[in-house]
């Protein structure tokens, strides 16, 4: 696993997850799980939500992160202000299974109504309720497995 960010870059250019990581190169997944523990930067949440244009969606923000979008970018602004283990765990799952759906179900628009829209499959659930924990992150990612093989229409 390897995941390299430039803040020399706009953050539109890098991948959402590279830009919730800030400069940090990911070499290994235990670096990657000990910077999550520790807790990711508010403001680089914000960023990456903002690169994505989801920064405005209140149910999106709300359910990713737990707090209203003017909380987060009021924490933003405090260079300081970090997410704890959990919220930093539930936005990398988050951007994770987005990521995952815009190859298999379509552009990010889609994908963004998708991860919001009840699924059969997941027992009318939408897929962003899921992802607050890492049994729904499973549940989830092994619901896309299935629809990038046909398993579900």
């Amino acid at each position: 696993m390897t995941t390299t960010t430039s803040s020399d870059q706009h953050p539109q250019e890098l991948s959402a997850k590279a830009v919730f990581l800030g400069d940090e190169c990911i070499r290994e997944p235990m670096h990657l799980f000990h910077l999550i523990e520790k807790g990711i930067p508010v403001k680089n949440a914000a960023r990456a939500l903002t690169a994505l244009g989801l920064i405005s969606n209140e149910q999106i923000v709300a359910k990713v992160l737990g707090m209203s979008s003017n909380t987060v970018r009021r924490a933003a602004r405090d260079s300081q202000k970090v997410l704890s283990g959990y919220q930093s765990t539930c936005v990398w799952y988050f951007l994770d299974v987005l990521a995952r759906a815009e190859e298999i179900i379509g552009p990010h628009q889609i994908a963004q109504r998708w991860i919001t829209a009840p699924a059969l499959g997941l027992d009318g659930y939408a897929p962003i309720d899921l992802l607050s924990n890492p049994f729904g992150y499973e549940i989830v990612s092994d619901f896309l497995t299935r629809l990038e093989y046909g398993v579900y229409q």
